[in-house]
């Protein structure tokens, strides 16, 4: 692809990714989903960048159908493209999530410190927080753990509970055990 690049120095970043989707292969080879590296392409299109290090960040592991996830994926790549040091601006909760929705925000910031971390094997001048990412990724994993048993139980405590007590002798009234108790 650089190479194309070179050859056609007129061409856009976008119109590279276009001549790769159009490519034909041999029964061989396939050419892996693009529309992901596409979609990360539409969105780099304006921030200044050398078109290896825009590749890179196109097939960074970036959940981009995500709105958050889409604006830090950005403003990494705008940080990064101004050459300056991007900061690991991800900050979890202090509790465990007890609910589907605060479950679902702690496994978006732990997906956004992965792109952080792999971003970060790739450009460490830039991305100088590796250590504390790491670190945040261990915490951020307990969370998830303990928000997957707060959830799972949560869920099994939410059953209705099966009414408890009895048919009277002529099976007309379903006496229950609290009401069984207050007739004694």
């Amino acid at each position: 692809m650089v190479e194309f690049a070179k050859q056609m120095p007129d061409t856009t970043d976008l119109g590279v990714l276009l001549y790769v989707s159009l490519a034909r292969l041999d029964g061989d080879y396939f050419m892996c989903k693009f529309a992901d590296i596409k979609e990360a392409a539409v969105l780099l299109a304006d921030i200044p960048m050398p078109l290896a290090e825009r590749f890179t960040f196109c097939t960074a592991p970036a959940n981009l159908r995500n709105p958050l996830a889409r604006r830090i994926f950005v403003d990494y790549a705008i940080g990064h493209g101004n050459q300056r040091s991007v900061p690991l601006d991800v900050y979890l909760p202090k509790m465990a999530p007890r609910n589907e929705l605060a479950l679902r925000d702690v496994e978006i910031k732990a997906k956004l410190i992965d792109v952080y971390l792999w971003l970060s094997y790739r450009f460490p001048d830039t991305f100088k927080m590796q250590a504390e990412a790491l670190e945040m990724k261990d915490r951020v994993l307990e969370l998830v753990e303990e928000g997957l048993v707060n959830v799972t139980y949560k869920k099994s405590d939410d059953k209705p509970k099966k009414k408890v007590g009895e048919w009277n002798t002529d099976r007309t009234k379903f006496v229950r055990y609290a009401d069984a108790r207050q007739a004694n």
